[in-house]
């Protein structure tokens, strides 16, 4: 399994840690969602260490994602009812990076880059679905609803250099993944129709511009695909119609090392780990998995999860009702 550090439990001032998927940046520090004993709510992050929490502003509504400076970014709604993003960080009050143009944020929770800039899910004024940037007090509408995209699934990813890669239907029916890049051209990675007939809804990627997916292929196949900046085409990273029932999300760090999430035939959803393209995946940790007699019942990571230090940050549950948010060493 790899070295497993627990970052915090629901045995002392927490009581429950979900819905939501826990962070983690480069220097290990753990960003996540937490429900206090009594019921407030709030967001903390920690290294195995003393917890730290973000100014209790609002209500927070999704993970938290931490970057390299240790500033967080979350959804919130207002005394006043009004749904924002905040950025901000431990101890201090948290800024509103949204405006009365963008009445609703969400669903699922939004990324941040080393500089600060914060991607996000949102509808406008007038109730169109949106992909948004936060950069440098100016806010950007990255994608919307209207002639050529439908919606948007999971999560925009916002990289370092200010690209955002997201994962949209279309309004001719075809799903596509693409990368939004910061002079403003849009381009289309992949598209249903051309080699797939299904895209995961959770894109992610490196600093060096590679975008790992998961997608199905027209004869029911699934795999974990690739596509390096410049290339013409995805290739598959594994690829398995017997080994695997299903491919839930893929991650991708900067040496090109890969942590996957899936279900193999005949057994319980996993996370597995891919030290190189042609390397065996390694089983790293998955449900049924025993924590001295107690079976693990649930586990949740999504892009926010995986840092160029081969650590996963994840939200675990035993059958006896523990809960923890973890770090793990998959690379070593």
């Amino acid at each position: 399994m790899g070295k497993l550090m627990v970052i915090a439990g629901n045995s002392g001032p927490f009581s429950d840690f979900g819905p939501y998927v826990p962070s983690i940046n480069d220097r290990g520090e753990v960003a996540f969602f937490a429900a206090r004993r009594g019921g407030a709510t709030g967001v903390f992050c920690g290294d195995g260490g003393p917890i730290h929490s973000l100014h209790q502003k609002a209500a927070y509504r999704s993970h938290p994602d931490i970057n390299e400076r240790g500033m967080l970014c979350v959804l919130a709604d207002l005394a006043d009812a009004s749904q924002v993003v905040l950025v901000g960080e431990p101890g201090a009050a948290p800024e509103v990076i949204t405006h009365e143009g963008i009445p609703s944020v969400g669903p699922l929770g939004p990324t941040i880059n080393a500089s600060g800039a914060v991607a996000f899910r949102a509808a406008s004024a007038a109730g169109r679905a949106g992909i948004y940037l936060a950069a440098g007090g100016a806010l950007t509408r990255v994608a919307e609803a209207g002639d050529r995209f439908a919606s948007f699934d999971g999560l925009p990813v916002v990289f370092d250099d200010g690209s955002v890669v997201f994962r949209a239907n279309h309004v001719d029916g075809t799903q596509g993944i693409h990368r939004r890049l910061r002079d403003g051209t849009n381009l289309t990675l992949a598209q249903t129709g051309e080699g797939f007939v299904e895209l995961g809804r959770f894109p992610s990627g490196n600093s060096r511009g590679t975008v790992v997916f998961c997608a199905t292929r027209p004869d029911g196949s699934s795999g974990v695909f690739t596509l390096a900046e410049g290339a013409s085409a995805p290739v598959p990273a594994i690829e398995s119609a017997k080994a695997y029932e299903g491919f839930r999300g893929a991650l991708i760090d900067d040496d090109g090392r890969i942590v996957f999430y899936a279900t193999p035939s005949g057994g319980e959803l996993a996370v597995f780990a891919l030290d190189a393209a042609s390397a065996a995946p390694r089983r790293i940790i998955g449900l049924r998995d025993e924590f001295g007699t107690c079976p693990l019942t649930d586990f949740a990571l999504n892009p926010v999860s995986f840092n160029n230090t081969g650590q996963v940050a994840l939200r675990l549950k035993l059958a006896d009702g523990r809960q923890f948010i973890a770090r793990l060493d998959v690379f070593e």
